[in-house]
């Protein structure tokens, strides 16, 4: 019971792994059907987030397909749903009644900043989320402009948070047999995301503390003579052979590079040193080089060229999937291999309410049309 990525994509994993997943959606859809880049009525973020199910067309806001919903549940393992705090209750699908109900169920949502709390009915996508957890911050430009990353790193950082919960919550129902009702907020997630790295001068309390260098300050990304490459020489022995490579005694003689941590603590200063030594060759040349030397090293890609590199090719991530309405399109397989397997689209996405006679029929649910006393 979700729309746009978060918490249809959480769903979209359990489908990768061989889950049957039912997505109801209203008579409308769901608005990322159509959002960016799309053919027939199928954009591309939707199908990413909504491959391996099946769809059904409930209108909830009617009781009598409110009562439909409701013998789903009944015979569900899991709900997912990503409405805003409250909207659920007020449906009759709430986290109380329907544990109450049904002790077995595994009950997730995910909202935007929290179930509760000065904030928890406010409207929340992606860049409210890069605001607030100091992310667009880090990103700040050299006039200090904070700047968001330009993709959905909220919405996708969290979906695996909940397919591991999920995982997690069915495994101990297999041995408790106890259901479970999990929250998740977007804001959570991604402050735990960003906490590792991006606060680590903000952790510790009190006095004592040997402050690093903010990461904001680190960038890596390097112009060549004909594009750009990104390099990593932290450990010592890359540093060494960074110097032979580059023949920059200056930087030999550099008393904030000597050792690793003095690299990490200048990272202003060290990452520039690398920018200024990488333009006299090609980004292939340099690769061949930095490779043949045990120095981390990748060419920077434009969006278009990530396709063609051959060990994306190797690694067989991308399939081509034939759409019944939305024709060819290529799109990634699940990203963990199985036994040496990988699960692509076994099913393919759905149109709106595509399976709903054949859900009901499977449920042994009377029909929409026959509660009513008219066909759909």
């Amino acid at each position: 019971m979700a729309s746009w990525h978060t918490a249809p994509m959480a769903a979209a994993m359990l489908g990768d792994l061989g889950a049957d997943v039912i997505k109801i959606e209203a008579p409308q859809g769901d608005e990322y059907r159509v959002g960016g880049t799309s053919r027939a009525g199928f954009s591309i973020g939707f199908m990413m987030a909504n491959r391996n199910k099946r769809s059904i067309m409930l209108d909830l806001k009617d009781p009598a397909q409110q009562a439909i919903a409701y013998q789903l549940i009944a015979k569900s393992d899991v709900l997912v749903h990503n409405l805003r705090p409250g909207t659920m209750e007020r449906l009759g699908f709430g986290a109380d009644r329907l544990r109450g109900e049904f002790p077995a169920l595994i009950y997730a949502s995910i909202s935007g900043y929290g179930p509760s709390g000065p904030r928890s009915a406010d409207r929340a996508f992606d860049p409210m989320i890069q605001g607030m957890t100091g992310m667009a911050h880090l990103q700040k430009n050299a006039e200090g402009r904070p700047q968001l990353i330009k993709t959905l790193v909220a919405d996708k950082v969290v979906s695996p948070m909940l397919a591991q919960a999920l995982c997690a919550a069915l495994y101990r129902r297999a041995i408790t047999g106890k259901g479970a009702t999990i929250e998740l907020a977007m804001l959570d997630g991604l402050i735990w995301w960003m906490w590792p790295d991006a606060m680590a001068n903000h952790s510790f309390r009190g006095e004592g503390v040997s402050l690093g260098a903010d990461i904001s300050e680190a960038d890596f990304v390097a112009p060549t003579l004909d594009g750009h490459i990104v390099l990593a020489p932290h450990m010592q022995s890359a540093w060494q052979a960074f110097l032979a490579l580059v023949e920059r005694p200056d930087l030999a003689a550099d008393p904030r590079f000597a050792t690793m941590r003095g690299r990490i603590g200048n990272l202003r200063a060290f990452s520039g040193a690398i920018q200024g030594s990488m333009t006299d060759k090609t980004t292939a040349e340099w690769c061949r080089l930095l490779a043949a030397a045990d120095i981390p090293c990748a060419p920077v890609y434009s969006i278009g060229e990530v396709a063609d590199d051959p060990q994306v090719a190797w690694n067989g991530i991308l399939e081509d999937v034939d759409h019944p309405v939305a024709g060819s399109y290529r799109g990634p397989m699940a990203p963990v291999v199985y036994d040496g397997t990988r699960t692509g689209t076994w099913r393919h996405v759905p149109s709106i309410g595509e399976h709903t006679d054949e859900i009901l029929r499977e449920f042994g649910i009377v029909s929409v049309g026959d509660q009513n006393g008219s066909h759909r």
